[in-house]
């Protein structure tokens, strides 16, 4: 095996440290074959502390992790490959205790800043290709700027892990109240129907739906009745639009609001189907920050296709990439994001 291997490196030109041939090692094995009459048995590592780390590679015949193992005892930092039988040193990536890395020089990226719902992780390799980039792009003015606030420009990478729970990402929905009592009102059901095609269908104030009720339809009702048939029929009508939205289109478009609830201010994130027109999301909360972004974009996706591409499209607010980057790490195929600043890029 090892005459066979020796000149099958030969033949492709061992003589200096050559670059790795991506198909040598697949050679190495369909040789090992026809000599032997079996096929080579990829190493077998009983304890874990052994096992050489996924994505090793043997730096002359390109052999994957299976056929490496560790050649220097408890030190474990010199791999030796069972095709070839050559030596090579564990990658720094594997050595290196970093939690995160670079996605543009591989270097190991630092604890930057600790908050309760993330972690940013960011580069300080000066060499860095990303950063030499950024840096490039500044003007004079900048460039004297950044010596004395470095803070005010994100030159260097940056990556976010953010510890969202399960709980915490839950859509809104209306308060649970006695749901019997919808069937209780002393009313018909046809004035509770009137009430909310005028109120919320409609979009008329309480007050003036009571109004047409009592003097177009002769239908006495207050305007706490229709407040109190709204409350009442809200949760059935939530659990119904989540159940039945169907599938959405691979374009939609977000957006948020301000809304007031009882008397304070609050945002509401929607999200729309481009061709259907289709409410694909409406999640409300106090503050414009990523977790109700993540919140209503996982809405918004949660009935399409497994192989669907789907693209959002929305304004400058930064909760929205922030939150698609959070989403991408679990979800194939990847979303895309497109931004819109004022009435730019309207052929989206």
């Amino acid at each position: 095996m090892k005459v066979a291997c020796l000149s099958l490196l030969l033949t492709v030109g061992f003589g200096n440290r050559p670059k790795k041939e991506a198909s040598l090692w697949r050679k190495l094995l369909s040789t090992y074959e026809e000599n032997r009459g079996r096929p080579l048995k990829p190493v077998g590592t009983k304890n874990p502390k052994t096992k050489v780390p996924e994505g090793s590679t043997c730096r002359i015949c390109g052999a994957p992790c299976q056929y490496l193992y560790f050649n220097d005892g408890i030190r474990r930092s010199q791999l030796k490959c069972k095709l070839c039988s050559s030596l090579s040193q564990v990658h720094l990536r594997h050595r290196n205790k970093a939690k995160y890395f670079c996605y543009y020089c591989g270097g190991s990226l630092y604890l930057w800043k600790e908050r309760r719902d993330v972690s940013i992780y960011k580069c300080d390799n000066d060499k860095c290709s990303h950063f030499l980039k950024n840096k490039a792009k500044l003007n004079c003015a900048e460039r004297l700027l950044v010596k004395v606030k470095s803070s005010q420009f994100k030159l260097r990478y940056q990556y976010r892990e953010y510890h969202f729970t399960q709980e915490e990402l839950k859509h809104s929905a209306p308060e649970e109240k006695d749901s019997s009592s919808l069937f209780r009102i002393y009313k018909s059901l046809n004035t509770l129907c009137f009430a909310l095609t005028f109120h919320i269908s409609l979009g008329i104030s309480a007050r003036k739906t009571a109004f047409i009720l009592r003097n177009v339809f002769s239908l006495p009702i207050s305007y706490q009745s229709v407040l109190n048939y709204t409350e009442m029929a809200a949760p059935y009508c939530h659990r119904f639009n989540i159940a039945n939205k169907g599938e959405v289109d691979d374009l939609q478009a977000g957006d948020e609001a301000y809304i007031k609830v009882r008397g304070e201010h609050n945002f509401v994130f929607f999200f729309i189907s481009s061709k259907s027109r289709k409410i694909t999301a409406y999640h409300v909360d106090g503050t414009r920050d990523t977790l109700p972004a993540v919140i209503s974009m996982n809405e918004a996706i949660r009935t399409a296709k497994p192989e669907q591409e789907i693209t959002l499209v929305t304004d400058g607010n930064p909760s929205y990439p922030a939150g698609i980057h959070f989403i991408n790490q679990t979800h194939e195929p990847n979303l895309t994001h497109k931004k819109v600043i004022g009435l730019q890029n309207l052929g989206l």
